[in-house]
């Protein structure tokens, strides 16, 4: 018998022995409860591809060195091993996971009624909201004096004794007012018959003491 007779008769054996030995492992081995069996069954393929490429590759050099004048057929390639994966962990992934995750986010989801959402209040006058006229008119005392000049309202009770005409000038016929008049000396208060037409200090002086605009 010649080399390469002898050759693919062994390649033949080594198939058949190889393909009843993964049969058989498929058959007989026990099941692994984390690896795929498709993945199983891939190794075990792999494992015989690679165990008949080895023994064709080993017969093939011993068949060059036994007759190097005659030409042997070609090596086969080695294939490259599959790495094995495991199966996706399910634990949580069933049904009562499922409805309860859909649970949460119905839970979780915001209401569509605008009255579970409360409504910011609103800024007290002065302290960052608008006033009416009639909350500065409530402010009309030496200690307590708040005036108006147009929309704008200003508390001046750290300026009542610092006036230059003297604290009379902020009388109940200043205080909780509206002072256009005074400013512009039209009138004076009824401590002060005095009319004076205040100059742009007097009015700088004014807006330190802003505290909110008149809503009406």
């Amino acid at each position: 018998m010649n080399s390469k007779k002898f050759v693919l008769v062994s390649v033949v054996i080594y198939v058949v022995g190889a393909t009843l030995a993964l049969a058989g492992g498929f058959l007989f081995s026990d099941p692994d409860p984390v690896s795929d069996p498709a993945q199983s069954l891939i190794r075990l393929n792999d494992a015989a591809q690679s165990t008949i490429a080895t023994r064709t590759n080993e017969q093939v050099d011993k068949t060059a060195i036994a007759d190097p004048d005659d030409k042997a057929p070609s090596k086969v390639k080695v294939p490259t091993k599959v790495a094995p994966t495991t199966k996706p962990d399910t634990t949580n992934s069933g049904p009562s996971a499922s409805s309860s995750g859909s649970s949460a986010s119905k839970n979780s989801a915001p209401s569509s009624q605008g009255d579970d959402i409360p409504e910011p209040s609103p800024s007290a006058c002065g302290q960052g909201g608008t006033c009416t006229a009639a909350e500065v008119a409530a402010h009309n005392s030496q200690s307590d004096c708040w005036v108006r000049l147009g929309f704008k309202a200003y508390n001046v009770t750290p300026y009542v004794n610092s006036h230059p005409g003297g604290r009379n000038a902020f009388d109940s016929s200043t205080c909780g007012t509206d002072i256009t008049a005074q400013m512009q000396g039209q009138a004076g208060s009824s401590s002060l018959s005095k009319k004076k037409n205040h100059d742009q200090s007097a009015y700088n002086t004014l807006n330190s003491y802003f505290v909110a605009n008149i809503s009406d």
